[in-house]
């Protein structure tokens, strides 16, 4: 994944931001000026994928935002 350029972490930032669905790819890309292609290259860069898939993983496990499990 390596480090992610301001592009794609603006990219990534509008995809994970929506707390009750994820935004389109063309939802996206409008906010941003760019098209729905563009938004999937930056987020496709970024790794967002991978990053979708632990989060699932990680909701699934019964964890909340926010809770500190050293409490």
């Amino acid at each position: 994944m390596g480090r992610w350029t301001a592009a794609q972490a603006e990219a990534a930032a509008l995809h994970f931001s929506g707390p009750d669905r994820t935004p389109t790819l063309h939802e996206i890309g409008k906010s941003l000026g760019i098209s729905a292609q563009a938004v999937n290259d930056r987020l496709r860069g970024a790794g967002a994928q991978t990053i979708a898939s632990v989060l699932r993983r990680w909701e699934a496990s019964g964890r909340q935002t926010g809770s500190d499990s050293t409490q």
